[in-house]
């Protein structure tokens, strides 16, 4: 009985500490596994999170792969875009230097122009002073012939212009006589020239003819200093021929050619040689009529 109590006891003692480490196992085990689920539900949440951020990922990672391969067809169509802009480019760098060549060129023709121009001026201007100075003397020449037609008048005595027998001839294109003023091509004046006048020798004589007003009929061939009694001047020359003087009796005959415009009305004929007057006639030319 003893013995049995002891053994009871003894187990009693035995089981007793069994128990509790089995109740303490028991609820450190319990709260191992409550850490251990929670460390595991903390890692399946891991797991999701990382899992969800792969697919994102790789989402991403599709999304920019697309983009790069946007990207690089992009690139490649800038690539040829910006080859045929530097092509473009190209041509056009060699077109602005063409024009600039162009250009230099057009600038030294245009200096080339500027220098000539500067020479035609220069021209025209000293063209312009001799033709100012031309006007100024034909005006002084004018009158001149003016002052000496006026002189003429008065130079020789009315029984010398009408004994010289001179005689006016106006002839046609056809050597047929007219007195009409648009129809007269050539002039035809002879008179003689008596022994009397004491001419002496070869010497020129001269012919000039003025209309009503003293002025010259036509420009004349020449101009010649006259140094006959009453005149001394220049004496505008329409006709001339050489004549010697040392027959007794001169017939003299001069001719003007190829008028042109005969205006009708009176004109007067002047002889001279160059230290004598011969002498003077006047005729007349009348204008046109459709019935004669």
């Amino acid at each position: 009985m003893e013995q049995a109590e002891r053994t009871m006891k003894m187990m009693a003692g035995i089981t007793l500490p069994l128990l509790v480490i089995l109740t303490v196992g028991t609820i450190y085990y319990w709260d191992k596994s409550n850490d251990l689920a929670r460390e595991k539900n903390q890692m399946d949440a891991k797991a999701n999170s990382l899992e969800l951020t792969r697919n994102n990922l790789e989402k991403d990672n599709r999304h920019l792969g697309n983009r790069l391969d946007s990207a690089q067809k992009a690139n490649q169509t800038l690539t040829v875009e910006v080859t045929e802009v530097n092509s473009l480019l190209s041509r056009k760098n060699a077109r602005v230097s063409e024009l600039q060549q162009r250009n230099t060129l057009l600038q030294s023709e245009g200096s080339s122009l500027q220098n000539q121009l500067e020479d035609v001026t220069r021209q025209f201007n000293r063209v312009s002073e001799e033709h100012q100075l031309a006007v100024t003397q034909n005006d002084e020449l004018n009158h001149q012939v003016t002052v000496l037609n006026e002189q003429l008048q008065t130079m020789a005595p009315r029984k010398v212009l009408t004994a010289d027998g001179f005689k006016v001839e106006l002839l046609k294109r056809n050597d047929k006589l007219t007195a009409k003023a648009k129809k007269v091509d050539d002039l035809i004046i002879s008179f003689n020239v008596p022994k009397e006048m004491g001419l002496q020798g070869i010497q020129e004589v001269f012919l000039t003819i003025s209309d009503s007003q003293n002025n010259a009929f036509r420009p004349a061939e020449r101009t010649e200093a006259i140094d006959a009694p009453g005149s001394n001047g220049m004496l505008p020359v329409h006709a001339a021929k050489t004549v010697d003087f040392s027959k007794n009796a001169q017939g003299i005959t001069l001719s003007v050619e190829d008028i042109e415009k005969l205006k009708p009305g009176k004109y007067r004929a002047w002889a001279f040689t160059r230290h004598a007057y011969l002498g003077a006639v006047e005729f007349e030319v009348r204008d046109s009529f459709w019935f004669f």
